[in-house]
């Protein structure tokens, strides 16, 4: 019989995590993923491979005030495979986050942006938080912000099966953004 070897990722990881649960039990919540877990990093992907390796502690402070608040710690590595923004070609994009965020339970907690501490960001989040979500928006905000979708330079005709430029197409000629805004002035004008 041949040997049977897990698989490289959870299959279903949790889908939500007690903050108050990491606080009391003073523990680490970790674990492995392929890419593809994240919906919206699906986008960006020009191959299916790649690992995001995670880790999430929660603690509780209480300020001079006497004020509690929760603070959540999240530290993501890995690696995935996304499209040259020059070239079009697929290549290795590392991962290497960390992330300390202050937990406030509603909008009208959260501080004005010039009062955060620049080590810290400040978040909505209730009892819990969908472990998938928080994921993907620290890796969304990690990616350059010139990082190609797939499905787009696909659509140009730019990118062939294994994200790799088709022979003799160049990519379109992005427009300057304040071009489009004369565009806009000129025609409101009229």
């Amino acid at each position: 019989m041949p040997k049977k070897h897990p698989p490289p990722f959870s299959p279903e990881p949790i889908a939500r995590v007690s903050v108050d649960r990491l606080i009391r039990e003073k523990s680490i919540l970790r674990g492995s993923l392929g890419p593809t877990a994240f919906p919206a990093l699906r986008l960006y992907l020009a191959a299916e491979e790649g690992v995001v390796d995670y880790a999430f502690s929660a603690s509780s402070r209480t300020d001079i005030l006497g004020k509690q608040s929760r603070r959540l710690q999240c530290i993501i590595s890995g690696w995935f495979s996304v499209l040259d923004p020059q070239t079009l070609e697929s290549k290795r994009f590392s991962l290497e986050i960390e992330s300390r965020l202050v937990l406030v339970s509603r909008e009208q907690d959260l501080p004005a942006l010039e009062e955060e501490q620049d080590d810290e960001d400040v978040i909505v989040c209730g009892a819990e938080f969908d472990l998938i979500e928080r994921l993907q928006e620290e890796i969304l905000l990690a990616l350059p912000v010139d990082t190609p979708q797939v499905a787009t330079a696909a659509r140009a005709g730019a990118v062939g099966k294994r994200g790799v430029v088709a022979p003799n197409v160049t990519p379109a000629k992005a427009v300057h953004p304040f071009a489009k805004l004369a565009g806009l002035k000129t025609t409101n004008l009229n």
